[in-house]
């Protein structure tokens, strides 16, 4: 078999393989190849399907201006669990990029703008959306994770809490405790690793009063990260590490 290239993964989502093993690229992955990175057909490359999948793929001919490629082998990677999504409000464009590619690095299944009595959104939601899984996907490619996230909808406190209800993701609110809310370590009740649970992080200037109260009186459990007031995008990966350190025994310090 030819060498395989060793400085770059590709995404192709799952509808762009066929059944006979043949995989198309679209035309951004196939002007990176072929154009960026100049590799030739039966150069061996390696694909993540964002499901799991990943894929050694032989490159084959160029047609439509799409390149196409033949799977030699795949393995298939379960996703960590439980597993960990994030809604979180925070308004500035370049923050929000931002901090949507670290936590898609970390493994965060799902991004959930966070809509807050204390929080604007600038511009239109779903065109900020498009960019963000884009980001994503880039982000999917650098850092070779098998599990792509998605992009959500925004969703409110009481959305959240009422799906919870409902037995979608559970909660878990970056909020001080002390005031009716149980910390993680004293919620007296396990984690369970067939759950899904969602970090919930606010904005910088706070919860409003009534948000408070729908989080002190949910029951749900909530994060401490400490005394200082932190930007939203620091808290959203302070938290989801503190949060995947206990679901996943994934980050920690250990003895060499």
């Amino acid at each position: 078999m030819p060498d395989k290239c060793q400085t770059s993964a590709f995404y192709v989502p799952p509808g762009m393989f066929g059944g006979d093993g043949r995989v198309v690229f679209d035309e951004r992955e196939t002007v990176h190849i072929g154009k960026v990175l100049r590799l030739k057909p039966g150069a061996v490359v390696e694909v993540l399907d964002g499901c799991g999948g990943i894929h050694e793929v032989i490159l084959g001919a160029e047609r439509a201006s799409r390149l196409e490629g033949k799977v030699v082998s795949s393995r298939s990677v379960p996703p960590p669990l439980p597993s960990i999504s994030t809604a979180l409000a925070i308004g500035r464009r370049e923050r929000l990029r931002a901090v949507v590619e670290k936590l898609a690095e970390l493994g965060c299944r799902r991004f959930l703008p966070l809509e807050c009595e204390h929080l604007q959104y600038p511009g239109r939601l779903e065109r900020q959306a498009e960019k963000l899984q884009e980001v994503a996907v880039s982000t999917l490619k650098q850092c070779r994770r098998p599990h792509l996230m998605q992009i959500g909808r925004p969703v409110d406190i009481a959305g959240l809490l009422d799906a919870a209800g409902k037995g979608a993701a559970r909660p878990v609110f970056c909020h001080r405790p002390g005031t009716g809310g149980k910390t993680l370590k004293r919620a007296g009740e396990p984690l369970g690793k067939e759950d899904e649970y969602v970090l919930v992080v606010g904005p910088e200037g706070g919860f409003s009063s009534a948000e408070r109260s729908l989080i002190e009186s949910s029951g749900c459990p909530c994060l401490d990260l400490g005394r200082w007031w932190l930007r939203s995008e620091t808290a959203a990966l302070a938290g989801f590490t503190l949060l995947a350190s206990e679901l996943w025994g994934e980050f920690g310090i250990f003895s060499c």
